[in-house]
């Protein structure tokens, strides 16, 4: 996974949606707000965060 974000250059992109305020969607935090939003119909690059079994999981999303 992180060679593919090396070799696409994507790191920027990840910064980008990191840098963003993270708003509650369902189970999870996500960036960027507008995801959270269904009437904006966000389909970009977005990132969730949530806790499961005490454990932080972090999953970040590309469409394709």
């Amino acid at each position: 996974m992180f060679q593919y974000w090396d070799e696409q250059g994507l790191w920027p992109e990840l910064q980008g949606i990191l840098s963003e305020k993270f708003v509650k969607k369902g189970d999870y935090m996500i960036a960027p707000p507008q995801f959270a939003d269904p009437a904006l119909n966000y389909d970009g690059y977005r990132a969730g965060i949530r806790r499961v079994n005490g454990s932080w999981k972090f999953s970040y999303f590309v469409n394709g």
